[in-house]
């Protein structure tokens, strides 16, 4: 069985990690964009989204990112 302190700790870490990931994500996609020359509007166009929520992307703002 196991103590609360430790879930408490492993959630900390698991939204921890979250975080981390979604800006490791958000950094390469902002690379990549500047690495096509391309703004956040054109490559927002590009994928069918605003350029707005491409910056949250990039910016790690969006806490409901999925990989879809």
């Amino acid at each position: 069985m196991c103590d609360v302190a430790t879930s408490g700790r492993r959630l900390a870490t698991a939204l921890a990690d979250a975080r981390a990931i979604r800006g490791a994500i958000g950094d390469e996609i902002r690379q990549a964009r500047l690495n096509a020359g391309l703004s956040q509007h054109a490559a927002g166009l590009a994928v069918g989204m605003s350029h707005a929520q491409l910056g949250r992307i990039e910016r790690a703002e969006l806490r409901a990112l999925t990989v879809d």
